[in-house]
């Protein structure tokens, strides 16, 4: 009798797991197709910001603040700097540290002392 409770109580296990996997997939499908379409979104958006501050420019009212329906809208200049990397880090140290060796061990240093998290995720392949 406990044998068969073990057994029905796996067969509910591999079932439940079964349902998870397919929800899993469910909602992973979903998440590509609404990033498909946000990313689809926001080249047209771009485009669009594109077309209306080229518009701004070319009749001299990029300076001020235009209003329509019931929204502001200005050019606003934003910096956007580049990405810390070691390519950018070993160029700077280039240009500060003579030492070649010495640039080495600091630029080794530094790739083999980062934090590194290990996180469990689960891969999907498709068969």
């Amino acid at each position: 009798m406990f044998i068969k409770t073990i057994n029905m109580s796996n067969q509910l296990q591999v079932a439940s797991l079964t349902q998870l996997f397919q929800s899993y997939v469910s909602i992973d499908n979903e998440i590509q197709s609404l990033q498909a379409q946000q990313k689809s979104l926001r080249e047209t958006k771009q485009n669009i910001q594109k077309q209306i501050i080229d518009t701004m420019k070319q009749n001299n009212i990029d300076h001020r603040t235009v209003k329509s329906g019931n929204h502001q809208f200005h050019i606003n200049k934003r910096k956007q700097q580049s990405a810390l990397s070691f390519g950018y880090i070993q160029t700077c140290f280039d240009e500060l540290i003579p030492d070649e060796e010495q640039r080495n061990y600091v630029l080794q240093y530094l790739k083999e002392h980062r934090e590194i998290k290990l996180i469990d995720e689960l891969k999907m392949n498709p068969l």
